[in-house]
């Protein structure tokens, strides 16, 4: 058992890890091991340690202004006004961070597009089909 931070004086049991087969007890829901293989890995892992740090919100800042502050993407359901930059060959893949390999993308066509190379459509909210 632990002590449950948000509650003073309260202890929690341990959990057991949610990767599959692991029976490693913590109070978080991955073991160490498995935290940075987890299908949400970057939940709680800081942006720079991500490589996303300073120099990323520079480029950021500077493709939107390129771009016109419009998406370039404008996938089925897209806000029109960018706020992200997209990796056009996605970082999962190779691709870096340089000006030539981003452009400017509204949050929903950002993650609905996600790590899928550009000439990929992305899936349709039901599963099938192109989202365009």
């Amino acid at each position: 058992m632990t002590a449950d931070a948000s509650r003073p004086g309260i202890w929690a049991p341990l959990r057991v890890c949610r990767w599959p087969g692991c029976r490693r007890r913590q109070d978080a829901a991955y073991c160490g091991l498995h935290t940075s293989r987890s299908p949400r890995n970057h939940r709680g892992i800081p942006r720079q340690a991500r490589g996303l740090g300073p120099d990323f919100e520079r480029a950021k800042r500077l493709v939107i202004e390129r771009d016109g502050g419009r998406c370039q993407l404008r996938l089925a359901g897209c806000t029109v006004v960018a706020t992200t930059a997209d990796h056009i060959v996605p970082r999962s893949k190779g691709g870096t961070s340089a000006l030539s390999n981003l452009r400017a993308s509204c949050r929903h066509c950002n993650a609905a597009r996600g790590d899928r190379p550009a000439h990929v459509p992305p899936r349709a909210p039901g599963g099938a089909g192109v989202a365009r």
